[in-house]
């Protein structure tokens, strides 16, 4: 798990430095009524985020008595989409598509846990302030696993569940988000599986 957590903390800071470099660009931009420069109509967004919570689906245990588990909720969420900020800016409208997985890895096998999220959410803005609400739509959502003791495939039905963010723009380029997901994974009729996650983002926008 550790070297897990490190990787992914390699890809936030990355992720932190490079907008971090793009938001002192726009530093002398000038500022609006709202301390903050005019956003564009349409603005691109990269997005990164680490989660946790839902049910688990596998616990590897391993022989130096360490061990790892697959969260239904977990882990690293990558985003690629777009904002549409109205005329005055109060208003804005967030779309995008990802890729969200958790996964074990070990010298004898792997399994994972990934979906392909589709969103859509409505934010108000005030100042440095977003507080949105939309919805998560998941598709490709499979389980997969190639372990001794746990080896097969499950793909689940599509789910689709709501979002709560809450977003500060540090910079113009730069916002660090929190986010609740609440959604439920099923294969047909079995018991449906909580995928319920609470997690920490870091979006970059051009």
């Amino acid at each position: 798990m550790g070297k897990r957590l490190a990787t992914l903390g390699l890809f936030m800071a990355a992720l932190l430095s490079a907008a971090c470099a793009l938001a002192d660009d726009h530093q002398h931009e000038p500022e609006a009524a709202s301390d903050l420069p005019a956003r564009k109509p349409v603005q691109l967004l990269l997005g990164l985020g680490l989660t946790a919570g839902g049910d688990d689906l596998l616990k590897a245990e391993f022989d130096n008595g360490t061990s790892q588990t697959i969260e239904a909720g977990g882990l690293m969420d990558m985003k690629v989409g777009a904002i549409f900020n109205l005329e005055n800016q109060k208003f804005s409208l967030q779309t995008s598509i990802g890729y969200f997985f958790d996964n074990v890895e070990a010298d004898n096998g792997d399994a994972s846990f990934s979906r392909i999220p589709v969103e859509m959410l409505g934010f108000f803005n005030h100042r440095k302030h977003r507080f949105g609400l939309g919805v998560s739509h998941h598709t490709n959502v499979e389980f997969d696993a190639n372990l001794p003791g746990a080896r097969g495939k499950v793909d689940f039905d599509d789910s689709t569940g709501t979002v709560l963010e809450y977003g500060y723009q540090m910079k113009p380029a730069l916002v660090f988000a929190l986010r609740a997901v609440s959604i439920d994974y099923q294969v047909g009729n079995n018991p449906s599986i909580d995928g319920n996650h609470l997690g920490l983002y870091v979006y970059l926008t051009l």
